[in-house]
């Protein structure tokens, strides 16, 4: 599979330039250049001087860098989940392709979190061993309860939310009136727009929901699982 690295190792080769020689123009040291490509990361700025320097098309070059991190995020995982994920794979063809085009200054602080096809009622519940893994970026989240679900049931589309969309769902994160929540009401869950008022909750649609508006007391059977975080969108070729 082709890196970055050997980008750069193709680019030295036309350019006639050594390692030292390019190492040189950036300000640094050789080493570095060889870690690099031999497919060791460096920073975002030093990786834009040897482009630059090499007349390496910025924009493959990103692309390139954005797979390379994502590889090895993925082989971490591996790792760290070895007990857990089937097949020692971490994210599938279509996962991956709901991770959707982040920059290059963006591809760090990816977190891990379980990818469920049910509703967890018993939020201290441990994830089966064979939950699947979903890499999300760019959100504040709890690492250790937050997951991730594909939208399926019919209560739980609502305004830009729809079925096959992955939905990230944080059952720590603080609930105020106009968040969307994932709440299950008799036994269905569904997500809307949670208000307060007095001893009653309100649990109202963003959307053309054939439900817009749910009222309820607080002796009502009906339970908040968390907040929505993040709705990825799934968009099929």
């Amino acid at each position: 599979m082709r890196r970055a690295g050997d980008m750069v190792k193709e680019a030295l080769r036309a350019n006639g330039m050594t390692q030292i020689e390019l190492a040189e123009k950036i300000g640094k040291d050789q080493t570095l250049i060889s870690r690099f490509i031999s497919g060791q990361p460096v920073s975002d700025t030093t990786a834009r001087s040897i482009a630059e320097v090499l007349n390496i098309d910025l924009d493959e070059f990103v692309r390139q860098l954005q797979v390379d991190r994502l590889e090895r995020k993925k082989k971490s995982l591996r790792t760290q989940f070895k007990g857990v994920i089937e097949g020692g794979e971490v994210l599938s063809n279509e996962e991956e392709s709901l991770i959707g085009h982040v920059g290059i200054e963006d591809v760090s602080n990816y977190i891990a979190i379980p990818l469920i096809d049910y509703v967890p009622l018993d939020s201290e519940k441990r994830w089966a061993d064979n939950i699947r893994t979903y890499i999300v970026q760019g959100v504040n989240i709890d690492k250790d309860k937050a997951f991730a679900m594909k939208v399926g049931a019919e209560d739980m589309i609502d305004d830009k939310v729809e079925k096959g969309d992955i939905i990230v769902i944080d059952p720590t994160a603080e609930v105020l009136d106009d968040d969307r929540v994932l709440v299950v009401v008799g036994n269905r869950p569904k997500l809307k727009k949670i208000y307060r008022s007095g001893e009653s909750i309100v649990f109202q649609s963003s959307g053309n929901s054939k439900e817009p508006v749910i009222v309820l007391s607080q002796k009502d059977d009906f339970k908040i699982i968390g907040k929505l975080m993040l709705c990825i969108k799934h968009f099929v070729d």
